[in-house]
C-alpha cells in the first residue's frame, strides 16, 4: 500500500513543493501561529464552527480533516474553523498535517485550492482571494502591467488558480482598480455581485469621460468600426456584432474581448467572428446597450 500523505491529490501535490508533507501528528494548539494572510482570506463562520466543535465534544476530533501548517514558519494554511471550534470545544492538541512551501504565494494557492476543491467560492470569496493574490505579486512584479497580452496571460492563469473563468478575474481587477470605494466595499462584504458590480464601474468610468472642466459633453450616437479597417485593443471588453446563421436575423450584439492571435473575438470561452465592434468608453449610459445579448 501507498504511503498515505496530505497530499494524495495529484492536482495538489503539483504546487506544495513537489508534494512534501507529512504524516498527521498532534500539536498543541497553542503553538499554531496565525497569519492575517490566510485567517482573514476567507470568513469565519459562526454557525459553522458551533456545529463543529458540538460534534468534537460528543465524539472528539475527527483525524481525518486535521489542520494544514506549513511546518517552517508554524503557520495555520487551512483549518481555521477546526480550530477554533477545538478551542471551543476545550482540547489542547489537534492532529495536523505539516507542508513545506517555498513561498507565501504557494501557500495561498494551496490553501485556495483546498478551499476550491470543497465547494464554489462566493463573490466576496473570490474578491478577497484575488485581492490578496494580487498584493503578493505587486510585491515582486517587474514586467510591464500596459502590455495587454501579458495582462490576458496573468487572468488566465489566476483564473485556473481559483477555478473561474478568467472574464471574471477581469471584472475583479477592474472593480479594485477603477471602481469606487462604495462599489468596492459591497462586493467584497458580498452586497454587490461581481458582475453588477463591474457594470456600475463601466458606467461611471462613462459618465466621468463625458465630463471635461466641469462641463457634461453632448452625448452622440457611436459609429461602429469594422474589423477589417481596425482591430480592437486585446482583451479590453467592447461590444461586437456576430453575424447570424440566418440572413433574416442579421446578427447579435455581445460583449466580449478580442484575441490578435486567433483574429476572432471571446465571449464566456466561446469564440466568435464580428464584422463591427465598439468600445464600451464610447457608449452613452444606457444599461440596454450592455446586455449579455442584444439582437439586431
Amino acid at each position: 500500500m501507498a504511503t498515505l500523505t496530505a497530499l494524495s491529490n495529484l492536482a495538489k501535490a503539483s504546487i506544495a513543493n513537489s508534494g512534501a508533507a507529512e504524516l498527521s501528528v498532534l500539536v498543541s494548539i497553542d503553538d499554531i501561529q496565525l497569519d492575517t494572510h490566510f485567517k482573514d482570506l476567507f470568513p469565519v463562520n459562526e454557525v459553522m464552527v458551533s456545529r463543529i466543535s458540538g460534534s468534537m465534544q460528543k465524539k472528539g476530533y475527527d483525524k481525518s480533516q486535521p489542520l494544514h501548517v506549513w511546518k517552517e514558519r508554524m503557520l495555520l494554511v487551512d483549518g481555521h474553523h477546526r480550530r477554533l471550534a477545538a478551542i471551543k470545544a476545550g482540547l489542547r492538541e489537534v492532529p495536523v498535517f505539516y507542508h513545506h512551501f517555498n513561498s507565501m504565494e504557494e501557500a495561498l494557492e494551496y490553501a485556495i485550492l483546498l478551499q476550491t476543491d470543497r465547494r464554489n467560492l462566493s463573490d466576496a470569496e473570490i474578491y478577497k482571494t484575488l485581492q490578496t493574490l494580487d498584493s503578493l505579486k505587486s510585491r515582486g512584479r517587474t514586467t510591464d502591467d500596459n502590455e495587454p497580452r501579458q495582462q490576458g496571460k496573468s487572468a488566465e492563469i489566476t483564473a485556473q488558480k481559483i477555478g473561474i473563468s478568467r472574464s471574471k478575474v477581469e471584472k475583479v481587477r477592474t472593480i479594485q482598480n477603477k471602481a469606487t470605494p462604495e462599489i468596492q466595499a459591497a462586493v467584497a462584504s458580498g452586497a454587490m455581485s461581481i458582475h453588477a458590480g463591474y457594470t456600475d464601474t463601466m458606467k461611471q468610468l462613462h459618465k466621468r469621460s463625458d465630463k471635461k472642466d466641469g462641463v457634461v459633453k453632448k452625448v452622440t450616437a457611436p459609429q461602429w468600426i469594422s474589423t477589417a479597417d481596425q482591430k480592437p485593443e486585446e482583451n479590453t471588453p467592447v461590444l461586437f456584432i456576430a453575424p447570424s446563421a440566418s440572413e433574416q436575423n442579421g446578427g447579435y450584439i455581445y460583449e466580449g474581448t478580442y484575441h490578435h492571435d486567433l483574429g476572432q473575438f471571446e465571449v464566456l470561452h466561446t469564440f466568435l467572428t464580428g464584422s463591427y465592434w465598439l468600445p464600451l468608453s464610447a457608449l452613452p449610459d444606457k444599461p440596454e446597450h450592455r446586455g449579455d445579448e442584444t439582437h439586431v
